[in-house]
């Protein structure tokens, strides 16, 4: 690495579940199963969608996509790396090494990266790991990926970080909580080194951290080996997202919050020099009180979870991929990410957009039709 370099994102792509789901396919799901197990009483329909679409109105989501039957966690990773390479200009030949953060591998106990890897076609023995941080997955992706690049024993680039999740095959109606709240999706970065035009190498900072004081209030409880799969795992429902609603709220905005300080601390940075501010898409209430104690505007706050729900590792590049189409990611800015997930890991990242190419009109107008007709 010379003195005029830094690792920089040169190319974004997405892929979201073939499956449109809005608030009103969710609220009939779960007034529907809660009336099976009380009986059958079609007056009480009516009052369940409404109890259901009142407790969706907070989180913000009003559509998800989830995957249909065919698709799974390494078929989004891939669509997602295919757009990303084209956006960077590279073959997928070139590609040195892959990361990928993900909580819902296509095979227990096998990674999804090198999945990825043969799907894409790269050379043969390249590196390809997974690496298992929940929502905040794909913030250590890129962490693990910029040290790389940065250290004589790395594989050089370009690399891919991906954060991929089809957590809907995790979710039932009968735990309403989590059922509206996730979406499936993939978010690839293109990640090599760049020229450092603006001089922010030293401003691209992590504060990563983690406390497994809270290990129970977001999980599957079944198929571990704490309680591994059996028939009564199956039958008590153990094997569905299940969480801790008050306190899981309480900790995302605490620890996004100081770690975006913290992060901030390190690259020297005030909030007035930050461009953007990309939090996990957990929940629309969580994000407007984070940033209320940051004290950055509402304007300069991105948020995208009305259209995918929470996506989990894949937030922050599907976030970054939807933020440069519309103009508010642009190259030679400083932005902030930061993000929350189960264990408890948290963590926050300053990341310059040296490396992103400008955006062409015709990028634009492939990202308004794109809206309505997502990537799949």
């Amino acid at each position: 690495m010379s003195e005029r370099e830094m690792p920089g994102i040169i190319g974004i792509g997405k892929s979201v579940g073939r499956k449109l789901v809005t608030n009103h396919d969710i609220a009939e799901a779960v007034a529907q199963y809660r009336n099976e197990s009380r009986g059958r009483n079609p007056d009480l329909l009516p009052r369940l969608r409404n109890s259901v679409l009142k407790m969706l109105g907070p989180i913000g989501t009003d559509t998800r996509y989830w995957a249909d039957e065919e698709q799974c966690t390494s078929d989004l990773a891939t669509e997602a790396s295919l757009e990303a390479l084209r956006m960077a200009e590279k073959s997928p030949r070139e590609i040195t090494s892959i990361t990928l953060a993900t909580m819902s591998q296509d095979y227990l106990g096998v990674p999804v990266a090198p999945v990825v890897q043969y799907r894409l076609e790269t050379k043969n023995g390249i590196p390809a790991k997974d690496i298992q941080a929940a929502c905040a997955g794909t913030l250590y992706a890129l962490h693990d990926v910029f040290k790389d690049l940065t250290s004589q024993f790395g594989s050089g680039g370009p690399q891919l970080a991906i954060g991929a999740e089809v957590l809907s095959k995790h979710i039932h109606p009968s735990h309403p909580d989590t059922y509206g709240l996730f979406g499936d999706a993939a978010g690839a970065l293109v990640i090599d080194m760049v020229e450092d035009r603006q001089g922010d190498a030293s401003k691209v900072q992590f504060h990563l951290g983690a406390d497994g004081q809270f290990q129970t209030d977001l999980l599957i409880p079944g198929g571990g080996t704490k309680h591994p799969t059996s028939m009564q795992t199956v039958e008590d429902g153990m094997h569905c997202l299940q969480m801790n609603g008050p306190i899981i709220e309480a900790q995302a905005i605490r620890r996004m919050a100081e770690s975006t300080e913290a992060v901030l601390k390190k690259a020297n940075l005030k909030p007035g020099e930050i461009s953007l501010f990309i939090p996990h898409q957990a929940n629309k209430e969580i994000i407007i009180k984070t940033a209320k104690l940051l004290n950055f505007p509402i304007e300069r706050v991105y948020i995208n979870i009305n259209r995918y729900g929470n996506t989990s590792a894949a937030t922050i590049p599907l976030a970054m991929h939807d933020a440069y189409y519309e103009g508010r990611l642009n190259p030679d800015e400083m932005i902030v990410v930061a993000s929350l997930g189960a264990g408890l890991v948290f963590g926050a990242a300053t990341l310059s957009t040296t490396g992103l190419p400008k955006r062409s009109t015709v990028s634009k107008l492939r990202f308004r039709l794109g809206s309505a007709f997502p990537s799949r």
